[in-house]
This record gives structure tokens, sequence and C-alpha cells, in this order.
């Protein structure tokens, strides 16, 4: 019984939550595995209508070589023209459990699967925009980041 309990809970999960996000727009950063502090990932998004509310949501994969509880970004979202629309020069983002030191997210294959909400209330318009991401972690080369991929969501 308690097996069909939580079948039906997490269905109920799934189905809503897809009701409530689409995602608009995605771009993948590669970081290689070695993510160096002078390195820019940089990508475009295109919105391809005005939304009311958007959010951007980072997917993060890595695997046991990172050598942190937590990692520091700095986040920039700007326009074709160069104006800067959101900016986050000090993000930090959990990959550990702090009290136990356990990997937080899913686990896919060998890698851990991480999703982060950045901001859930963007007002953009119609056109590109251009994400860049910049690690400032405490050494040179951040290890064991694979890939951080950038999504736009409209929030209903």
């Amino acid at each position: 019984m308690k097996f069909y309990k939580k079948l039906l809970f997490c269905s109920s999960l799934i189905f809503f939550s897809c009701e409530k996000y689409k995602t608009i727009s995605e771009v993948e950063f590669i970081a290689k595995n070695q993510w160096n502090r002078k390195e820019i990932l940089s990508g475009q998004l295109n919105v391809d209508r005005a939304y009311e509310k958007i959010g951007l949501v980072f997917d993060v994969y890595y695997n046991e070589e990172v050598q942190y509880q937590n990692i520091f970004l700095h986040v920039t979202l700007k326009d074709t023209e160069g104006n800067v629309i959101f900016e986050k020069p000090d993000l930090m983002l959990m990959l550990f459990d702090p009290a136990t030191g356990y990997p937080l997210g899913r686990k896919i294959f060998r890698k851990q699967h991480l999703e982060f909400i950045i901001v859930d209330d963007l007002k953009l318009s119609k056109g590109d925009y251009y994400l860049e991401i910049s690690q400032k972690t405490r050494s040179e080369n951040l290890y064991g980041i694979e890939k951080i991929s950038g999504l736009f969501i409209s929030v209903r």
C-alpha cells in the first residue's frame, strides 16, 4: 500500500511540475572538467515572445573531483546591445551537504546532477540575450564541473 501512495505522490509531482513551468530557451556550457578563473563561459539564449515572468535555472553536472562543498559564480545576463539585464556577482551554489558531505542532487551514471533556481521574476521582451558565467572559487582551476545548462523557464 505504501508503494502505491508513493507512486501516486511522485506522479502528481511530475504532473503538476510539468504544468507549472515550460522551458523557453537553453544554452549549454562545457567546463571541460578544469574551469579556469579567467575563462568566461558565454552563450546565447533566445526568447521568442514577451513573457510576464521568466526564471533562470542552472542545471549543474559534476563529479567526485570537485574539491569544495560549494562553488561561487559570477552570472551576468545582457541584451544584444550589451546592457546588463541581471547580474549576480557572488552566487554560491551548494554541491554537497555541509553536515554529511554527501553530494546533493541526483546521480546519473557517474555524474551528480543538481538544479538551482537563480532568479524567478525576470521580465524579458522578445529577443536574444547573452549569459556569461565565470567561477570565483578559491583556486585557479575548478575541477569536477563537467557541464552547466542555463535554462529560461516561464513562471506562471
